[in-house]
């Protein structure tokens, strides 16, 4: 009996040991970070989230989002991922990822996710990205002040002669408003 004990022990201990490796060759905190290329208004553009998960928690499900927030509403990001969602929803701005899993490499941890965007118009955005577990807990967060940069000229006389070729005079003018925002003279 004392023999069965000591065997299932050892193999206990081997267990936990080989468990313990790859999680402390990973990560051990949530990382969360943001990048984007240049963005032009009226063009499409893929922006990334790159993050860690500890590998010891892989095992759960984690979610990420991203708001859009117009700076002269906030300047900051809110501390909780539902609180910028509300808040991007009720003053103009956008949820550009609600509920995404992120899906990490099972030996480090890391995750990246391309979000995809096409900005409406020039400007700044803050954008407020969380991890989160799915119920009540912000685990990483953070911001990135986004600057949209105008359409070249070029992309505007090409888009106002589209416009221009519309049979509808309402259809016309929506065009040429779309185009005035894309350009930044609106």
């Amino acid at each position: 009996m004392k023999a069965k004990f000591t065997l299932a022990a050892l193999i206990g201990l081997l267990a936990l040991g080989t468990s313990a490796g790859p999680a402390a060759a990973g990560a051990d905190t949530f990382t969360l970070g943001l990048s984007a290329p240049t963005v032009v208004a009226g063009k499409s553009a893929v922006l990334r989230a790159d993050g860690t998960i500890p590998v010891r928690d892989l095992f759960f499900s984690y979610w990420f989002s991203l708001s859009a927030i117009r700076p002269s509403v906030m300047s900051t990001c809110p501390e909780d991922h539902w609180e910028a969602v509300q808040i991007a929803q009720s003053t103009g701005g956008a949820v550009l990822v609600l509920s995404q899993r992120e899906i990490a490499n099972a030996e480090t941890g890391a995750f990246s996710i391309p979000i995809g965007i096409t900005a409406t118009a020039p400007g700044k955005l803050l954008l407020c990205a969380y991890t989160d577990d799915g119920a009540t807990q912000t685990l990483a967060a953070t911001s990135m002040m986004l600057d949209i940069r105008p359409a070249s000229r070029r992309a505007v006389a090409r888009a106002r002669a589209r416009c221009m070729k519309l049979h509808s005079r309402a259809k016309r003018a929506a065009c040429l408003k779309a185009v005035r925002r894309i350009g930044g003279t609106s």
